[in-house]
Formats: C-alpha cells, structure tokens, sequence
C-alpha cells in the first residue's frame, strides 16, 4: 500500500504524468494492463514482459528481450561461480 500511496502522492503533485505499478513475476504468470483508482487518480498495473517492455523501449525500440537474455546468462554465470567456489555435500 505504501508504494501505491507514493504513486498517488507523486501523480496529484504532477498529474500529467504517467504512474505505473509494475509487476515482473505474478502469480498467474499472466501480462496484462490495468487502470484503477487509488485516492482520487488514475494509476496503472502492468505485469510481466508487458511492464518490461515499457521499462525497456527507448525511442520507439523494445529492448526488453535483450536484457531478458542478459540477465539470464549473468544469473547462469554467477550460479556456476557459486557451485564452483562452494563444496557440496558430496565431497565432504
């Protein structure tokens, strides 16, 4: 709630602006947008690739499928480094 509150307080100081809540991982596993009221303005819910695409296009691009691959091969980096410099049960 506190994150919807700011986003309320920051939309009525600058009402032209665009106030997103984003949601990488839901539950559900679904993308969607949604626009709801919370005290008295209007924000938006966007979930999944859709909220990273919006975070990631820049002049008309969508980049988002970029840093995905990105992240995921730095992630599968750092798990290789971390079984490598930890021992596993096994070897004890």
């Amino acid at each position: 709630m506190v994150a919807m509150s700011n986003l309320a307080c920051y939309k009525k100081k600058y009402p032209g602006t665009r106030c997103v809540l984003g949601v990488v991982n839901t539950k559900q596993q679904r993308d969607f947008t949604k626009t709801f009221t919370y005290e008295d303005v209007e924000l938006e819910r966007v979930t999944g690739k859709k909220f990273l695409s919006l975070v990631f296009t820049l002049e008309g691009q969508d980049f988002s499928d970029i840093v995905i691959e990105y992240v995921k091969n730095l992630l599968t980096g750092l798990d290789w480094l971390y079984k490598k410099k930890i021992p596993s049960d096994e070897n004890e």
